[in-house]
């Protein structure tokens, strides 16, 4: 059974929030990650920040721009996703 799947069927209702990967920073993500691992979240969705997010809501959109604004992307989420250690709270990107 995958990780995932474990969470899912042990928990009926599932705390997975969102964090767009970049906003405010990199760093801030981190510490907001680390926030939400601590809070009870039982999955942290990164997004990656992307040009073109109209498929998102405004407020996902709006944090995608300003992670770009600051050069954060693609690579430098992949670079910071793959740095970060493994955890008992499975992230996944998006």
């Amino acid at each position: 059974m995958s990780r995932l799947s474990e969470i899912f069927s042990n928990n009926p209702k599932c705390f997975v929030p969102f964090v767009t990967a970049g906003h405010p920073d990199l760093e801030a993500t981190e510490r907001i990650v680390l926030e939400l691992v601590e809070a009870g979240s039982h999955i942290v969705e990164i997004g990656i920040p992307f040009s073109d997010p109209i498929a998102d809501g405004p407020v996902i959109q709006t944090s995608s721009f300003r992670a770009l604004r600051h050069g954060y992307g693609i690579r430098t989420t992949w670079n910071w996703f793959g740095d970060c250690g493994t955890g008992s709270t499975p992230a996944s990107c998006s």
